[in-house]
This record gives structure tokens, sequence and C-alpha cells, in this order.
């Protein structure tokens, strides 16, 4: 394995451990629209992120703010290791025709304006890449929400094998799709309104592009990934369809309701950005 691989994964192995109490807390507040009594959790005790993160603590300690934290690592790095194969190995080696198609995808600078060119196709790299790796987010995420949801002292591990462990895949392509899509074509123009004269991106520059792009693609999909939860945590047996389950949400919560826990993903990812380049990249 090159240099390069083994610091993605490190970055992102520890990307989830930084963020996984913020990533639970964020599917907590995204089932808040449901009644008290179908969960494990005081609905009040989630008013606010530091609020929820003591609650949370208290009520549950260390392994309260893990839920979830082993499949969120082998959802990561199942997800790392198939990009890498996948362009890397599979398009660069076989098909190499198919890299040169893409990387007639740029975004230019002329006369100091920025100008997309076929940016249509990082925008088919980025679907792509999400249909490639929902596999693996649809599998994981299911057993992550799982623990998140349901109370400690379960023995999940057994439960969880005799439920539908690819249950919101559709809805987990479309949103990984429309991430991968929006973060791909966004990174590009930031990184080009952000690059010095040599057209280099370094330090504070990097985090900044990292940080735009991934905070855009976030609240783009947020609506989508409040759906996805809703789906996957399997609270409310009657409710796990698309439309019922966005029904609902508008039903009881208004348009807000689409964006709860918006906020926390978005500190969630900003922290997780920087963690990562600060590894990968050695960007500080």
């Amino acid at each position: 394995m090159k240099e390069e691989n083994v610091k993605v994964v490190i970055g992102s192995i520890a990307t989830v451990i930084a963020t996984q109490p913020l990533d639970t807390i964020k599917t907590r507040f995204q089932l808040g629209h449901y009644k008290k009594e179908k969960l494990n959790w005081k609905i009040e005790e989630y008013g606010n992120i530091r609020k929820s993160l003591s609650h949370l603590f208290k009520a549950e300690g260390i392994k309260g703010l893990y839920r979830g934290v082993t499949p969120s690592i082998i959802e990561i790095v199942a997800i790392t290791g198939a990009r890498t194969v996948f362009w890397s190995y599979i398009i660069a080696k076989h098909c190499p025709s198919i890299l040169d198609y893409f990387n007639v995808a740029k975004i230019e600078k002329k006369n100091n304006e920025l100008k997309l060119i076929n940016v249509d196709k990082y925008i088919m790299m980025g679907a792509i890449t999400g249909s490639l790796e929902s596999f693996f987010v649809t599998l994981f995420d299911n057993m992550k929400i799982k623990f998140q949801v349901q109370p400690i002292e379960n023995n999940l591990y057994r439960e969880l094998f005799k439920g539908n462990l690819f249950r919101g895949y559709v809805i987990t392509m479309l949103r990984q799709i429309m991430y991968c899509s929006c973060v791909f074509t966004s990174f590009q123009y930031f990184q080009l309104k952000l690059v010095d004269e040599d057209n280099e991106l370094y330090g504070t520059n990097k985090l900044l592009c990292g940080l735009s792009s991934g905070s855009l693609s976030t609240l783009l999909i947020s609506p989508i990934d409040k759906k996805k939860t809703s789906i996957q945590a399997d609270i409310d047996k009657k409710n796990n369809n698309i439309k019922l389950t966005m029904k609902r949400i508008y039903k009881e919560c208004g348009l807000f309701g689409f964006y709860r826990g918006s906020l926390t993903h978005l500190i969630k990812n900003s922290i997780g950005i920087t963690l990562f380049l600060m590894i990968v990249e050695n960007s500080f």
C-alpha cells in the first residue's frame, strides 16, 4: 500500500474517532420528530450541542458517546479502499481512456474571471463515486444508527442480522451521489479562487477550500440525510418509505424539520476535514 493511501486511512479513522460523539447527537436531533414513547431518550434533554453531549455523557458515559463507532470505522476504511481500487487501479490501469475523458473537465481563470469548462464531467465523476460507495454506506450506516438509537444494553450484534441491513439503499445512493458531485465540483471551484501565483494550494487556503466545499455539500444533502436517518432508524415500522417519511416530517415539524441536526453535521464535518488535512496533507 502506498504511503499516501496509508495516510488517508489513518486520517479517516482519526476523523471518525474525533467526531463520533457529534454524529450520535446529530442522529438523535434528526429523530426528534418522533413521539417520546417511541424513543429511548428524552427529547427535552437535547436542546443544544453542549447540553446534549453533557447529558449523553452523564447518562451513558463514554460508551454512549461512541455508539456505533465500530461500523463507522469499517465504513470509512471500506469507502476509502473502494475509491482507491476503482479509480487508481481498475480505471487507471485497464480503462485509462475514461480518466482522459474526465480530465477534460476543469475550471479555468481567464481575465480574472472564473470559467467552468465541462463541469458536468465533475458531476458525473461524483455520481459514479457516490453510486460505488453507497453499498458500503447503506450497510454500515444501518448498523451505526441502530446502535445510536437503541438501548445500550441490547445485544444488537445479534439483532442486526434479523433485520434488513440494506434498508434505505435508494435514498442513501441519492445522498451519496448528490454529496460527491457537489464536493468534486465545488472543491475545484474554491481551489481556483484560493490558489497562489504558482497555482498551488497550501496550508490555510487548502483548509478553507475543504471547509467551503464540505459545508456547501453538507447543507445540500441535509434534508436527504434527515430522511435517510428516519428510515434506517426503523423506529416506526409503518413509516419506512421515502414519501411517507417526508410527509411525516413536514407535518410535525414543517420545513425546519428537514434541517434538524444540520448545525451539528456542519461542525462535525468541519472538525473532520481539519483533522484529515492535518494528518494527510501535513498542511500546518
